[in-house]
This record gives C-alpha cells, sequence and structure tokens, in this order.
C-alpha cells in the first residue's frame, strides 16, 4: 500500500477518538470530574530484566462514587506488549484498540516485527493526537509494558503522559500511574530491598498485589476492586488474575 493509503487506513482507525475531539460529551468543561474514570496501575521489571509484573486495581469511578469494581485496565496490544491505562477508560480503551489495529496492520504489510521502540512512537504520537481532549477534562496517561525482542532481549516500560510524552523507566525499574503514585516511595523501598530487577516474578506478583490491596490509602475513592496482574516475558505474557 501507499503511505497515502498507509495514512487513510490510520485516520479511519482514529475516527472515534476524532469523533471526542469536535463532538466532546456535553458533561465536560466544568463538569469534568463527574466523568467515568480509572486509576491505579503499574509495571515492575522482575526475573534478572525478562519479565514485566503489570498490575491494576480494578474501580471506575463517576466523580468520587465507584461504578465499577471489576474493570480490567490491562489491555492487549500484542503477543508480548500491554497497555495500562489511568484516567478516562473509554478514551484508553479506543487508543488500545487503534494501537493494536494499527501495529498488527504494519507487522503483516512489511513482515517484520516493530521494534519496541516503534511501537512506543506510535502510542505517544496516537495519544498526542488528542491532546485537546485534556482542556477538555478527558485524559489518559497510559503505560505501555512490553518485552523486546527485537536486540534487547529484555523487559522494557514506558510511560507516557497525556500530552504524548514518553519516559522508558531504565534505572529505577517499575513505574506507576494514577493513584498509584501515591504509593511510590513505599514501592521504591519494597522493590529494591527485594532485589529489584532481580527479584523473582513470584515475588513481583506478590508485591504488586501488596501495593495494590494493603497500600493504596483507604480514603482514596478512585481505587481498589479486583486485581489485574499479567506477567509479560520473552515466551508472551500470561495472565495471573
Amino acid at each position: 500500500m501507499t503511505f497515502e493509503q498507509d495514512q487513510e487506513l490510520l485516520a479511519r482507525l482514529l475516527a472515534p477518538v476524532q469523533q471526542l475531539l469536535e463532538h466532546p460529551p456535553a458533561s465536560l468543561g466544568p463538569f469534568a470530574g463527574s466523568l467515568l474514570h480509572g486509576t491505579t496501575i503499574g509495571a515492575l521489571i522482575v526475573g534478572d530484566g525478562q519479565y514485566v509484573v503489570a498490575f491494576s486495581d480494578g474501580k471506575v469511578s463517576m466523580g468520587s462514587k465507584p461504578v465499577r469494581l471489576d474493570f480490567r485496565k490491562i489491555f492487549k496490544i500484542d503477543r508480548r506488549t500491554r497497555m495500562l491505562i489511568s484516567g478516562s477508560p473509554v478514551l484508553g480503551i479506543e487508543y488500545a484498540r487503534v494501537l493494536r489495529a494499527w501495529i498488527g496492520y504494519l507487522e503483516d504489510t512489511s513482515g517484520q516485527r516493530l521494534t519496541a521502540r516503534s511501537k512506543i512512537g506510535n502510542a505517544a504520537g496516537m495519544i498526542f493526537s488528542g491532546i485537546r481532549l485534556m482542556g477538555a477534562g478527558i485524559v489518559c496517561a497510559p503505560i505501555i509494558a512490553t518485552y523486546d525482542v527485537n536486540g534487547k532481549n529484555r523487559a522494557r516500560i514506558w510511560e507516557i503522559g497525556g500530552e504524548g510524552s514518553e519516559i522508558e523507566q531504565t534505572t529505577r525499574g517499575f513505574c506507576v500511574g494514577g493513584s498509584g503514585s501515591s504509593i511510590e516511595p513505599w514501592l521504591d523501598e519494597k522493590y529494591s530491598v527485594a532485589g529489584g530487577k532481580s527479584m523473582s516474578v513470584d515475588a513481583g506478583i506478590e508485591l504488586a498485589r501488596e501495593a495494590i490491596e494493603k497500600q493504596i490509602p483507604k480514603s482514596d475513592s478512585f481505587s481498589g476492586g479486583k486485581v489485574s496482574i499479567d506477567v509479560i516475558g520473552p515466551d508472551g505474557t500470561q495472565l495471573i488474575s
């Protein structure tokens, strides 16, 4: 296909996001706080840098009122890549859908796997395309967790800002988003004591559970509910809960 045809396909995939840009819901503006949103997400590099434990809570709230306790905020992009969403679940679902379809298309037409860096670039570009939604109160700030099979042969995690910025967590080896940011100092200490990137996968899973179930403040009305955990590694992704 030609470049023009590629861009036409991408535009069609992004059409639902464009609709939000052009016709934002009437509840936005000063009432943005009443929108459905989900928070607490995180990712830990473990197993000597070969695995990511990706985790999220299951609560989605409208204002301060929880309306879902079992919403899974970890979305499949490909066999070794997951997108974790904080902020607007609706927008996050759309971005995950577009990124999954677009990466699949690019790999099918090129006959090659995309590098992890290319996947992140595409994700950040899509989120930047919806930057005007931030001004309307719709924010999606995901974490991308992947196992890089293109030369790096290791687990990698990125934080993507609601404006499309991207930060790879290399030295620290973990990241948290949404309400999970409140436990960052605690998690930093626990992760280091447990061995950091060298800790076992099982230890990483337990630390993820503890981070959500025990360390999120009880006063945080936007966190809680069912814990979701995926383990991403060289052989693909395993759903733990």
